[in-house]
């Protein structure tokens, strides 16, 4: 697992700046810029995407009682992106905020969470 440490660490960091895009897009739409969001969001599929490009390279590796948790919780926010995403394509403000707010940002800091347990190990040797 040492051979990923790096890809680890940028992992994390890379989560770190995606709950950022992911908080500032939540500011935004409370303030009222729906249309100016859209570029960040971009950004966040594309930066979520790629840390689960990346996992899946040495998730089976990992223990299964460190990976269990990150995988389910990785599902989840899949799957409320999705609801985001089509919240926008759909024009709708509300429900991109509603989905954000109370969908997305909880279950992503649980994401981020168990990411930082499970890598944890690693990044620091």
């Amino acid at each position: 697992m040492e051979k990923y440490a790096l890809v680890m660490r940028q992992t994390i960091d890379l989560a770190d700046t995606c709950l950022e895009g992911m908080e500032h897009i939540h500011y935004r739409l409370r303030g009222g810029y729906f249309n100016e969001t859209y570029v960040i969001l971009g950004d966040v599929v594309e930066a979520l995407h790629y840390m689960d490009k990346s996992f899946s390279l040495f998730g089976e590796e990992l223990p299964s009682k460190a990976a269990d948790p990150l995988k389910r919780f990785s599902k989840q926010v899949f799957k409320d992106l999705h609801h985001v995403i089509e919240a926008y394509e759909k024009g709708i403000a509300e429900d991109a905020l509603d989905t954000i707010e109370f969908k997305l940002l909880p279950h992503y800091r649980k994401w981020k969470i168990e990411l930082d347990k499970c890598f944890h190990s690693y990044v620091l040797n």
